[in-house]
């Protein structure tokens, strides 16, 4: 019988919530911990001893004995754990953030702890990896926030827990499960694909393509693969802490050629196909306990007109496999502009049929209606128009943990952005409803509101705040207006129209169903 890896030393187990210890293999688990003992005998691959909810503390100790084999593990707290998950941006180090090398060095704290599932293309086959550091993928213990971990550790995961501890004042555990540029396929455990029509036909393709491989063969290509990415490592060194120290942060970003990055070949290890992501990495830590969510993820997707019902579909999976009902907090996709494609122009016109970031970020806000416990987190104002990786991670994390602080702790905090509701056209106007719209206020001038008539041609905007917190929307182009859109392109280049707590407006189309 074997413990799962994310069993260690300075583990953070879920508060008030049954803690569950498993791992692989059949025979008799016997788990003691703070009085209790559960013994259990096991035949399937999987086993999983469940132990009483408790409430935060520590530190405490655990013994774990497993067919007479008895591991003890110590630093045990309890408090609350989130998982941190996603693509690139969530697993974007701290050292890469604007200020990620100050906060480092006074960030120490005991009640901080952070854990990362390593990235593997197939369970248990450790691989060589780079995205902003080398890494091999060996498992690693359970690790106490200070400077040296924190800073190669995801930023937003670190700002946020940071937030967190403080204000809940209870040890905070936050497991880091991502790989950048993977589509959120990957992600979903393979039974929920069937009977899902944005999914299913994926699912059967793959696995109609794998039936053809010759595995001998295939296996050989992915050592093949390895050695290559290996070799990328040893020569590029790009992007990597050394050069953000000699260079700064944005100059580095500009160092990383990941073009010549390798991908494995098609097949059932490849990381960017239907469920490996989940066979290789969420499958080590269900069903750990954890109280909520932060998910990043998108970009990969970013072309998907049916990105909200594969998203509902993840957090159906996510909740029914860690058997918990936790809040997810999901993040908009960042303003970008790509600065080698047809965007750098954007002439009145474009944001009527063009298929860019705008609808993914629709489709995250339909998710939020649709889906229960489930809330967006707008990055308007922090986006960055040449990097797919914008670095004010901080204050992108302290957005999300007003969200958590709110919804999942129920404090009274004021976290919601100002959000459309609704628009009525009268009078050469369009007047605009929106949600958690109290004191708005910005340099309207500078606002780039687009309205359009049944041309559906878009034209600048004036834009007014009325003292109802409504907008009025007109231009003297457009005498019949049917039509508004903010911020609905792949970068808002606009000022930013906020509620009196701070938070910007996110994106909306009024001709969504039109």
């Amino acid at each position: 019988m074997q413990l799962a890896k994310i069993f260690t030393d300075h583990l953070v187990l879920q508060r008030e919530m049954p803690i569950r210890v498993f791992g692989t293999g059949s025979g008799t688990a016997v788990v003691r911990f703070l009085g209790e003992e559960v013994t259990k005998t096991f035949s399937e691959e999987k086993w999983c001893v469940e132990l009483s909810p408790r409430p935060a503390g520590g530190p405490f100790e655990m013994e774990i004995e497993l067919n007479g084999e008895t591991i003890t593990l110590s630093d045990i707290l309890i408090g609350d754990v989130f998982l941190a998950c996603g693509q690139s941006n969530m697993e974007m180090p701290l050292f890469r953030t604007e200020s990620g090398f100050a906060d480092a060095a006074h960030c120490e704290n005991e009640n901080i702890r952070y854990f990362t599932v390593p990235r593997r293309y197939k369970k248990g086959l450790d691989t060589y990896n780079y995205h902003f550091i080398d890494m091999f993928s060996t498992d690693t213990p359970w690790a106490i926030c200070k400077e040296d971990t924190a800073i190669n550790f995801s930023a937003i995961g670190h700002y946020f827990a940071e937030i967190i501890q403080k204000e809940a004042d209870v040890p905070v555990g936050i497991i880091s499960c991502n790989w950048g540029g993977r589509r959120i396929e990957a992600f979903i455990e393979k039974s929920y694909f069937y009977g899902e029509p944005s999914l299913e036909s994926q699912m059967r393709e793959f696995e109609e393509y794998n039936k053809t491989l010759d595995m001998e063969a295939y296996e050989k290509e992915i050592l093949a693969f390895e050695e290559d990415v290996k070799q990328y490592i040893l020569t590029e060194q790009a992007g990597c802490m050394e050069n953000v120290l000699k260079m700064g942060v944005y100059a580095a970003a500009d160092t990383i050629n990941l073009d010549r990055f390798p991908y494995p070949p098609k097949g059932p290890y490849d990381s960017t196909s239907p469920a490996t992501l989940w066979d290789s990495m969420f499958s080590e830590i269900v069903p750990y306990g954890a109280k909520a969510m932060l998910w990043y993820q998108g970009e990969s997707n970013g072309s998907d007109r049916d990105y909200c019902e594969k998203y509902l579909t993840f957090l159906r999976c996510i909740r029914e496999q860690f058997k918990s009902d936790m809040e997810v907090y999901a993040v908009e996709l960042a303003p970008y502009l790509r600065h080698n494609a047809d965007y750098r122009m954007h002439p009145n016109d474009t944001f009527v049929t063009e298929n860019n970031w705008a609808y993914l970020r629709e489709q995250q806000q339909e998710a939020t209606v649709k889906g229960k416990k489930n809330y967006l987190i707008t990055t308007q104002g922090l986006g960055d128009m040449y990097d797919i990786h914008p670095k004010r991670k901080k204050e992108l994390a302290e957005r999300m943990a007003k969200k958590a602080l709110r919804y999942t702790y129920g404090l009274d905090v004021p976290a919601d952005q100002p959000v459309y509701r609704s628009a009525e056209f009268k009078d050469g106007k369009a007047y605009i409803t929106l949600d958690n719209a109290e004191g708005l206020f910005g340099r309207l001038w500078s606002v780039e509101m687009k309205i359009a008539g049944k041309d559906k041609v878009l034209h600048p905007a004036t834009v007014e705040i009325t003292e109802d917190n409504r907008l009025v929307v007109y231009s003297e182009n457009v005498p019949e207006p049917i039509l508004v859109r903010y911020g609905f392109c792949m970068y808002n280049f606009s000022s930013q129209i906020y509620n009196k707590y701070g938070l910007p407006l996110a994106p909306f189309r009024t001709d969504k169903d039109a």
